[in-house]
């Protein structure tokens, strides 16, 4: 891959930090070519150059912020990509003007592999190029797949009729893209039923971690709710966005001593609305609950965490004979 910057929207070289990253397949090809595009200023969207005219892609680009808190647009790639990109900025009229080339590091014919060949694939006899690829992986499945190789698939079959393959784990692809402490925490003794903090209407409570980050097509957002807690004795803490619940916290200890609850990942179409607290209009609160043997108790730092996450479930193989 290679980033080549054509020109500037204003004085100056270093306005944009290009960056990539590769993901490959076990046999050495490019499954996903990540490109980062880092630069000085706010960026608001991102416009493909084609025959001179400009089309909005900016719903294909995740606009977020890199680690060290900068402006950046991030996607990914699944397949070879030559072309310009207009980067527009806040406040900005000119575009930053980007060529993306993405593209396979092709072998020999003779000596290519297939990324994928799965066992109910037809081949044709009419069909020499498929079979020719087909008695390769046949003849260096082994050096391609060795035992403890593990193989990722959108598919719930297992991958090949070769070897003994186990399923290790399913998950969607997911990207943390930020966090917020919504509640610097509190302390007290003794239980406590099920108690609000405070509230806001719909999901604003939370959802603000995504503002001005676009969702990829294929893509969703999902969340996490996370505190550090501590009691004096047989107490247990757990913190509610409605009627998600986070794991309990229980140390037995002084407030010097901190462990993390946390609730599971959660959607907000997995979040029942309820009544703000304050208001008469349906929204999401913040709840508390402290129960078991009563003692002194302390939690700090509610944090929501915001993820985006693929709709597309993959699973790991591993082989293992």
């Amino acid at each position: 891959m290679e980033l080549n910057i054509k020109r500037f929207a204003s004085a100056g070289g270093d306005e944009l930090y290009p960056d990539y990253s590769y993901d490959y397949t076990p046999n050495g090809y490019i499954r996903t070519a990540t490109v980062t595009i880092v630069c000085e200023y706010d960026i608001s969207s991102v416009f493909l150059v084609q025959g001179g005219d400009e089309v909005n892609d900016t719903e294909n680009w995740i606009i977020t912020e890199d680690f060290r808190g900068r402006p950046c647009a991030k996607r990914y790639f699944h397949e070879p990509v030559d072309a310009t990109y207009n980067i527009y900025c806040e406040n900005n009229e000119t575009p930053f003007s980007v060529n993306v080339y993405v593209a396979n590091d092709f072998q020999p014919e003779s000596e290519q592999y297939p990324v994928i060949l799965n066992h109910d694939v037809k081949i044709s006899d009419s069909n020499t190029k498929l079979k020719k690829v087909a008695e390769v992986v046949e003849n260096y499945f082994n050096e391609l797949y060795p035992v403890g190789s593990v193989y990722k698939t959108s598919s719930n079959l297992i991958p090949f009729n070769k070897g003994t393959w186990s399923l290790i784990s399913s998950s969607p692809d997911r990207q943390c893209i930020g966090s917020q402490v919504i509640y610097d925490g509190t302390s007290g003794s003794g239980n406590v039923s099920k108690t609000s903090i405070y509230g806001a209407y719909g999901y604003t409570l939370i959802n603000g971690v995504f503002a001005n980050i676009s969702i990829p097509t294929g893509f969703h957002r999902e969340y996490k709710l996370s505190f550090q807690g501590t009691t004096g004795s047989g107490n247990q803490i757990v913190l509610y966005v409605n009627n998600i619940a986070t794991s309990e916290v229980q140390t037995y200890s002084a407030n010097t001593f901190r462990v993390i609850g946390s609730s599971n990942y959660f959607k907000e179409s997995d979040i029942t609305l309820e009544t703000t607290k304050g208001y008469s209009q349906k929204g999401t609160n913040l709840h508390y609950l402290v129960k078991g043997t009563s003692s002194s108790w302390d939690f700090r730092n509610a944090t929501i965490t915001g993820f985006i996450v693929s709709d597309t479930t993959y699973y790991y193989w591993k082989r293992t004979a």
